[in-house]
């Protein structure tokens, strides 16, 4: 669509069919296109612009992380549900039940936005035609995408642009070792006949998250996607 060629209000409360090319004209003579969701609020019909999918990940990632370091100063000395003192004398402040769910709540979501937006930048930028043999069968780019693990992607893009780069390898196994966090969360195991609430695996998992520089591996993301990108151009 182009200004002023369509009417978007019948389309606002339609359940699909209802995403188009959007044509922006700038008076530079330059213009943009863009698909767009149009949405009614308060009477006036606002487009949202669907973003690059891997610019949007790492970005909420970064969000995340930082809402995740802005509950503690910000709440904390409202929300104190009682405290305990310790053998040294040093009073330890017990945050309300569900601020402390955020703060986690917020962690493990970065990790976890972190990590989608690695594994999509790596299966869009499997070359199509890219073919590799294991145990005499020929693997093309669809089963690398379905099959392989993270770690093994990172491993075959280093044969696919001839990636021989310590930052490159210390940045994976950094990355490496938040994927096999976000994994404890995402496939938690029941405890079955415990009386505690929790297995010890999901306390160290959450001991994990809380000690983790996650400012680093969003950063280490960042790197690995930048270093893929500047010898994919080096091989274009």
């Amino acid at each position: 669509i182009e200004n002023g060629s369509i009417g978007f209000e019948k389309y606002c409360n339609k359940k699909q069919g209802n995403t188009f090319i959007c044509i922006m004209h700038h008076e530079n003579g330059l213009a943009d296109m863009c698909n767009m969701f149009p949405m009614k609020f308060n009477g006036k019909i606002y487009g949202v612009v669907y973003p690059d999918p891997i610019d949007m990940l790492i970005e909420q990632a970064g969000l995340f992380y930082a809402m995740a370091t802005n509950v503690l100063p910000t709440f904390a000395q409202q929300k104190v549900e009682h405290s305990v003192m310790s053998s040294e004398g040093e009073e330890v402040n017990m945050i309300d039940s569900k601020i402390a769910q955020q703060i986690i709540a917020y962690r493990v979501s970065s990790l976890t936005l972190s990590i989608m937006a690695l594994e999509s930048f790596l299966n869009s930028n499997i070359p199509n035609d890219y073919t590799i043999t294991r145990s005499g069968k020929s693997i093309n780019k669809s089963e690398i995408e379905l099959k392989f693990s993270i770690k093994d992607k990172l491993t075959e893009f280093k044969t696919i642009y001839n990636i021989d780069s310590k930052q490159y390898q210390d940045a994976i196994s950094n990355i490496q070792r938040m994927v096999n966090l976000r994994n404890d969360f995402v496939h938690i195991k029941s405890i079955p006949n415990s009386k505690n609430a929790m297995s010890d695996g999901l306390i160290k998992s959450y001991e994990t998250i809380m000690n983790s520089d996650l400012s680093k591996h969003i950063q280490d993301v960042k790197k690995v996607i930048s270093i893929i990108t500047e010898h994919q151009a080096a091989h274009a």
